[in-house]
C-alpha cells in the first residue's frame, strides 16, 4: 500500500536522514529490523509504497532523525490514500458492427459496486459506457472489472445509443483500425501506466486465451502495470459467467479470500452445479501476475485511526498486495 505523511510544523526541514516507525495498535511494526527512510519534500510531504500483512490497522508513527526507533508522535500523520473501482457493464443490442449477440451485462456491474462500496471503496459502476471511459479509469482505479463481450484482443462496449465501441491492444493485427474512433487502444509496450490497478477483472470471452502472445488483452494490462488480471481462456456462457461473477465478489469481498483463490473457487462452484459448465471451469481459468510472488486481497479496515493526540481521519479501505517474501512482519 502506499503511505503518505506529511511532517510537523516544527520539523527541522534542513536536517536529512528522515525516518518513520510504524505502529499497529500501538506495537512497533518492524522493517527487516530497521526504521523506514523517508525523503520528505520542501513542504514536508513525503510518500512511501511499503508491504503490510494483511490485517493491520489503527497505524500511527513516529518520526525519528537517524536510523533510529521512537514512541509515536504527533509531528508526523500516516494515512492510507483512498482507492477507487470501476465496474463497467453494457446492454448490447447485437446490431452493432460487431454483430455480438444481445447481452446485458449491468446488473453484473451493479452487484460489483454495491459490494465494493459497502468496503468503502470509492466505487462506480458504469452502465453502457464507451471505451474512452474504460481506458481513462485505468489511470486512477485499484479495481477494474468488467462484464461484456470479449475476445482474446479486445472488450466490447454499447453506450445508451447502442453505439459500439471497443479497447482493443494495440497489435499487428489491429493497425487496421488506425483512425476509426470506435477502437481505443491499448499499448502493447507497457508506455501507458497502469500501476493503479491491483485487480483486472475480465468476465467476458477468451481473455485469458493465448496469455502470453503480445495481442493478449490481460497481457497489455500486466505489461502495463497492472498487479493481478483474471480472466478465462474459452468462450462462457451468460448465466454461468454471471453465476460466476457474483461467487468471485462474495469470495473476495465476504470471506475475504485471496483474489486468485476467490476466481478458483467460484469457478469450481459452478462445474460442480451444473453439468454443463460452457466454459466457467477451474481448467479454463487463467490468473496473470505481474509479480509471481504477490498476492492481491481486497480490504476492509475500522472506519478511523487514532493519531496520539492529532485530530482523527476517516481511514479508507482499499486493495492491499502481499509479496510472500518483502513485508513488514
Amino acid at each position: 500500500i502506499i503511505i503518505k505523511g506529511r511532517l510537523g510544523k516544527d520539523t527541522d526541514l534542513s536536517r536529512s536522514g528522515y525516518y518513520i516507525t510504524l505502529y499497529s495498535n500501538g506495537k512497533l511494526i518492524k522493517s527487516r529490523g530497521k526504521a523506514i527512510k523517508i525523503m520528505p519534500n520542501k513542504s514536508g510531504n513525503f510518500t512511501k509504497q511499503i508491504h503490510l500483512t494483511y490485517g493491520e490497522n489503527n497505524l500511527s508513527a513516529a518520526l525519528n532523525w537517524g536510523d533510529i526507533t521512537g514512541p509515536p508522535s504527533k509531528g508526523v500523520k500516516v494515512i492510507r490514500p483512498s482507492r477507487i473501482s470501476a465496474s463497467f457493464g453494457s446492454n448490447v443490442t447485437g446490431h452493432g458492427f460487431t454483430g455480438a449477440h444481445r447481452l446485458d451485462t449491468r446488473s453484473s456491474a451493479r452487484y460489483s459496486k454495491r459490494l465494493l462500496a459497502s468496503m468503502g471503496f470509492n466505487a462506480t459502476a458504469f452502465l453502457n459506457p464507451n471505451a474512452k471511459s474504460a481506458l481513462m479509469s485505468l489511470y486512477r482505479s485499484s479495481i477494474f472489472h468488467f462484464a461484456g463481450h470479449g475476445n482474446v484482443d479486445r472488450i466490447l462496449f454499447a453506450d445508451n445509443n447502442g453505439d459500439e465501441t471497443e479497447l482493443v491492444t494495440d497489435s499487428d493485427y489491429n493497425q487496421r483500425h488506425n483512425g476509426d474512433s470506435r477502437y481505443i487502444k491499448i499499448k502493447i509496450d507497457g508506455s501507458q501506466n497502469f500501476t493503479a490497478v491491483d485487480l483486472a477483472l475480465f468476465n467476458s470471452c477468451l481473455a485469458g486465451l493465448y496469455i502470453d502472445s503480445p495481442g493478449n488483452i490481460m497481457k497489455a494490462f500486466i505489461d502495463n502495470g497492472a498487479k493481478t488480471a483474471i480472466g478465462f481462456k474459452s468462450e462462457v456462457d451468460t448465466r454461468r459467467s454471471r453465476a460466476w461473477d457474483r461467487r468471485f465478489w462474495n469470495y473476495a469481498v465476504k470471506e475475504k479470500k485471496e483474489v486468485g483463490i476467490a476466481a478458483y473457487k467460484a469457478a469450481q462452484d459452478i462445474k460442480s452445479k451444473c453439468i454443463f459448465n460452457f466454459g466457467v471451469s477451474p481448467e479454463n481459468l487463467v490468473v496473470k501476475r505481474k509479480d509471481p510472488s504477490q498476492r492481491v486481497y481486497i480490504y476492509a479496515a475500522p472506519p478511523r485511526i487514532g493519531l496520539h493526540g492529532v485530530d482523527k481521519i476517516r481511514l479508507p479501505i482499499g486493495v492491499l498486495w502481499l509479496s510472500l517474501v518483502n513485508y513488514i512482519n
